[in-house]
């Protein structure tokens, strides 16, 4: 996990179920050595770094998480984990990707204010949420987020606004 001699950067990138890198244990690191955070540019097998998009993924639960990334990955994005709202936009601010899918179910008040916050300050960020039935701040959520879901959450449903949202050029 220490850098080689060789690198300059820490990478948060996760490329492959088998070799999952989270990000939290690496922003955990930078802060701790001080050592510069820069996430990765994720590359297609053939090398070109221009061809795959780049997800955050931001869930609490490791289960659900890790099959969301896991399904994005089949589909040939490339992902950052975050374990919780905080993590996933300091993420995202150090390094901004193409895309977020976050569990907003359990929100808190100090994370939906955070949440409108991150808003006012990336307006360009594109955000696919994914709420709870029950959850009581359903249109604050409905109103920060460029797509939002109802739990349970298709799989094909959320494939589908990744696809449309990574397509749009705006």
């Amino acid at each position: 996990f220490p850098p080689s001699s060789t690198s300059h950067a820490l990478c948060s990138v996760s490329m492959s179920p088998a070799l999952p890198v989270k990000s939290a244990e690496i922003l955990a690191f930078a802060r701790k050595t001080g050592y510069p955070y820069v996430p990765c540019v994720p590359q297609q097998p053939n090398g070109n770094p221009h061809e795959m998009k780049l997800v955050l993924v931001i869930y609490p639960d490791s289960a659900s998480r890790d099959y969301l990334v896991d399904i994005l990955e089949r589909e040939g994005y490339g992902t950052i984990e975050a374990l919780d709202c905080r993590e996933g936009l300091e993420s995202y601010a150090m390094r901004p990707t193409d895309l977020i899918v976050m569990d907003s179910a359990n929100l808190d008040e100090a994370e939906l204010r955070e949440l409108e916050g991150f808003r006012r300050r990336f307006p360009e960020a594109r955000l696919v949420a994914l709420v709870g039935e029950r959850c009581a701040y359903h249109g604050r959520i409905a109103r920060i987020a460029t797509d939002a879901f109802q739990k349970p959450v298709s799989t094909r449903g959320l494939l589908r606004s990744v696809e449309v949202l990574l397509s749009r050029s705006d």
